[in-house]
């Protein structure tokens, strides 16, 4: 399966994010196994704060939190390998990881500054009746990787990603509807499935299913975390076709 450099309807795009992730999945595993293990150490270091937003209820010391704020960082710099690898690899042109990694961390500092300011402008909006909040979401989604892969600078990126999404803004919230629906239904009917087997055939204790199911699960968050920057990817990549094929005609 090819991925095709044209835009695409929605069933083309999620074809396409299909054949991408064929072609990136091992490519991806080591960054994607990374990343699964800092959430992890991040969970059994601070079971209960793991969110910064609660330092106040769990009375978490300064010391703690910078050490969490520290954890999140590392994962959004992982996060940034990760979405510019899969680029690279869409688009025919990948490169090592040494140099993806000097990529992220230069874009690191306005990469994370149009982070926090999206999610400033996302929760007025959602203050302001929910509805603002909804839309600016899905409008205002693509600026950091305007900023990582197009070199646009923190303001500009929100307003070439407002361009790639207007116009096609319920083509973008129905691509990641379905897509959430079908890796919920597939969590749902993996999960069912291994729980039958450990619970009933295996007939392992509780602690013990417990553990295997969370490895199975951690397991599983692997794919799926590579499979959703497969998709954001081609979602990007297909605004960008549209854009450039709107702006050329």
């Amino acid at each position: 399966m090819q991925i095709s450099a044209s835009p695409q309807s929605i069933i083309g795009l999620l074809r396409n994010s299909l054949a991408l992730y064929k072609k990136s999945w091992l490519k991806l595993l080591p960054i994607t196994i990374l990343i699964v293990g800092v959430l992890t150490i991040l969970i059994m270091l601070f079971p209960k704060q793991t969110n910064v937003l609660l330092v106040m209820k769990h009375h978490m010391s300064v010391k703690s939190l910078i050490t969490i704020i520290g954890f999140y960082c590392v994962m959004f710099w992982l996060f940034l390998v990760l979405f510019y690898k899969c680029y690279r690899i869409l688009i025919a042109a990948d490169i090592k990881y040494d140099l993806v990694f000097l990529i992220a961390s230069l874009k690191f500092f306005p990469c994370m500054a149009v982070l926090f300011l999206y999610a400033m402008i996302v929760t007025f909006g959602m203050i302001c009746f929910v509805v603002p909040g909804i839309f600016l979401v899905f409008l205002l989604s693509y600026s950091f990787l305007a900023v990582l892969i197009d070199n646009k600078n923190i303001f500009s990126s929100f307003k070439y990603s407002a361009q790639l999404v207007w116009g096609n803004w319920w083509r973008t919230f129905t691509i990641f509807l379905i897509t959430f629906l079908l890796m919920m239904i597939f969590i749902v009917i993996i999960i069912a499935g291994v729980n039958f087997i450990v619970m009933s055939l295996l007939h392992l204790k509780v602690m013990m299913a417990i553990t295997v199911l969370n490895i199975i699960a951690m397991i599983l968050s692997l794919f799926i975390w590579i499979f959703l920057a497969n998709v954001f990817v081609c979602q990007y990549y297909d605004l960008k076709l549209r854009y450039q094929s709107k702006a050329s005609g």
